[in-house]
C-alpha cells in the first residue's frame, strides 16, 4: 500500500474534510499555492526595496538612486506591504524665518498617503493623495486635497509598457522625483515652481519603458497624450481709471483639468533619459499643445536635466524654457471681457489699450545644485549621514526683455538618521530684477528648516 502524502492526510483529518471531494482538494491546494506565490513575490520586492534604500548593506545607498526616475509604479519605500498591495506615504513640516518682514511661521505643508496594488503579475495600480495645509476643512479653509497621481500600468516587456490615469508628467526630472524626503532642500527650485509647474499631474495615456544599449548603460523613456494646459495661462488686469491693460503669463495657473479638456486638441509630453554609467543620467523632455479654449494658441515647454554622482559628491541641474504663441482673436475677446468688467461695461478706448498690450512669448529658468555627503554613521544611528548643499536658481519670466527676473542662492545642511528621513536647515538670499531694468534689488533673506519622512 502506498503511503498517503502528508498534505493529503492533513486535509483529510481537518474539520469538514469528510465533505471535501478530490476536486475541492485540488482547488484549495491551488488557492494556497497561489497565496504562497504572492507572499513570496511580495517578500522578494520588499528585499529589493530594502536593498535599494540601504545600498545593499552600505551606510548610504548609491548616490544617484534617490534621484532615479520613478518609471515603474511602486518604487517607493513603504511601512507596510501586503501580499498584493503596499501602503505608505510621506509627510513634512516646515519652519521659516522671514528676516525682512520680521515674521516666523510653522507650515504643515504636505501629508501624502499612497497605495500601490499588484492586480496581477502584469497589471499594477498606484495612487498618491495629497493633503496640503491641513486640507480644505482646516480652520482657515486654506488647504486642499487632490489626487497627485492615480495610474494604471499594463506591463508587456521591460521595453514597452502601457500607462493611463492621472499621470505625473515627465517634464523635467524634478517633477518625477519631487517628494520632500528625496530632496536635500526644503524649497523647490524656482524653475520647477513657475516654468515646470511641479507637481504637474495630467489625465492621459501612453507608453514607457527601458532598454539597455550596453551592459553598463540604460535608456528610459515616457511618452503620453494628455489634456494639456488651459486658457488661464494668460490673465488680464485693467486699471479702472486709466483703462491700461496688463497681460500676465503664468504657466502654473494653467494646469489643466482632469475632468475634461478645454479644447479639441490634445497635448504631447515625454522624456528620454540616458544613463551611460552608474551615477550619471542625462535627460531631455518636452510638452506641447493648444492651451486656448478655441483657436491656435500654443504652449511648448522644453527641458534638459542632468545628474552626476561621484563618491561623496552629487551635481544636478535642470533648464526649462516655455514658448508661447497666442491666438489674437481669442486673447482680444478675453481682454475685452476683463476691460468691460473693470470699467462698468464701458468698452470706450479698448482698441487703443489692447494695441499697447505686450504678451510674453518666452519664459525660462534653471538651477544648479551640488551635494557633499559626510559624517556617516553616528553612534546610535549607523546608517545616518550629513549632506552639505548649495544651489543657485535663476528665473526669467520674460525672456525677451530686460528684467522680470528672480535669483536665489541657497546654502544648507541636512541630517538623515536613515535614508528615508531628512532634517534640513537652509539659508536663502533672494534677488529680483524689475521689468525693464538690468540691476537687481537688494536681496531678501530667509531661514528655512524642515523635517520630511517617508512612512
Amino acid at each position: 500500500m502506498r503511503p498517503i502524502p502528508w498534505f493529503t492526510l492533513a486535509c483529510l483529518l481537518a474539520p469538514g474534510a469528510a465533505a471535501q471531494t478530490p476536486d475541492t482538494l485540488r482547488d484549495s491546494t491551488a488557492r494556497r499555492i497561489a497565496e504562497l506565490t504572492r507572499e513570496l513575490e511580495a517578500l522578494r520586492r520588499e528585499v529589493q526595496d530594502l536593498a535599494a534604500m540601504t545600498g545593499a548593506g552600505q551606510a548610504r545607498q548609491a548616490p544617484d538612486q534617490r534621484y532615479r526616475q520613478i518609471s515603474g509604479i511602486g518604487s517607493r519605500p513603504f511601512l507596510f506591504r501586503g501580499a498584493a498591495a503596499a501602503v505608505g506615504g510621506y509627510v513634512d513640516i516646515e519652519f521659516a524665518r522671514e528676516f525682512d518682514a520680521n515674521q516666523t511661521h510653522f507650515t504643515q505643508h504636505r501629508f501624502i498617503p499612497f497605495i500601490f496594488a499588484e492586480i496581477s503579475d502584469r497589471l499594477h495600480f498606484g495612487t498618491e493623495i495629497e493633503f496640503e495645509y491641513g486640507g480644505p476643512q482646516s480652520p482657515t479653509r486654506d488647504g486642499e486635497v487632490k489626487v497627485e497621481f492615480a495610474a494604471f500600468d499594463l506591463n508587456v516587456t521591460q521595453a514597452l509598457n502601457f500607462r493611463t490615469g492621472a499621470l505625473l508628467a515627465p517634464l523635467g526630472k524634478f517633477n518625477l522625483v519631487h517628494d520632500s524626503p528625496v530632496n536635500d532642500f526644503t524649497d523647490r527650485p524656482l524653475v520647477d515652481n513657475r516654468i515646470v509647474p511641479t507637481t504637474l499631474t495630467e489625465a492621459g495615456a501612453g507608453l514607457w519603458g527601458q532598454v539597455f544599449p550596453s551592459e553598463a548603460s540604460v535608456l528610459s523613456y515616457e511618452a503620453y497624450v494628455v489634456n494639456g494646459f488651459n486658457n488661464t495661462l494668460i490673465a488680464y488686469s485693467v486699471n479702472a481709471t486709466t483703462g491700461a491693460i496688463t497681460a500676465t503669463t503664468n504657466v502654473r495657473s494653467a494646469r489643466g483639468s482632469m475632468r475634461r479638456d478645454n479644447n479639441q486638441g490634445k497635448s504631447l509630453v515625454g522624456r528620454v533619459a540616458f544613463s551611460p554609467a552608474l551615477g550619471v543620467e542625462l535627460g531631455a523632455s518636452g510638452h506641447t499643445g493648444l492651451y486656448s479654449d478655441q483657436g491656435n494658441g500654443r504652449l511648448t515647454v522644453a527641458a534638459v536635466d542632468a545628474i552626476v554622482a561621484r563618491g561623496r559628491w552629487e551635481l544636478l541641474g535642470e533648464f526649462a524654457r516655455a514658448a508661447l504663441t497666442t491666438d489674437d482673436a481669442v486673447e482680444r475677446a478675453r481682454a475685452l471681457a476683463a476691460y468691460r468688467a473693470a470699467r462698468a461695461n464701458d468698452s470706450t478706448g479698448f482698441g487703443a489699450a489692447y494695441a499697447a498690450v505686450r504678451h510674453v512669448t518666452a519664459q525660462q529658468g534653471a538651477y544648479l545644485q551640488a551635494n557633499y555627503h559626510f559624517g556617516q554613521g553616528l553612534k546610535g544611528f549607523p546608517n545616518s549621514t550629513f549632506t552639505a548643499v548649495a544651489r543657485v536658481d535663476h528665473l526669467d519670466v520674460d525672456a525677451d526683455t530686460d528684467g522680470d527676473a528672480q535669483q536665489r542662492l541657497s546654502l544648507g545642511v541636512n541630517w538623515r538618521p536613515i535614508e528615508q528621513t531628512a532634517i534640513k536647515v537652509d539659508y536663502q538670499w533672494n534677488w529680483d530684477t524689475p521689468a525693464g531694468s538690468s540691476t537687481s534689488r537688494a536681496p531678501t533673506n530667509r531661514l528655512v528648516a524642515s523635517v520630511a519622512t517617508y512612512f
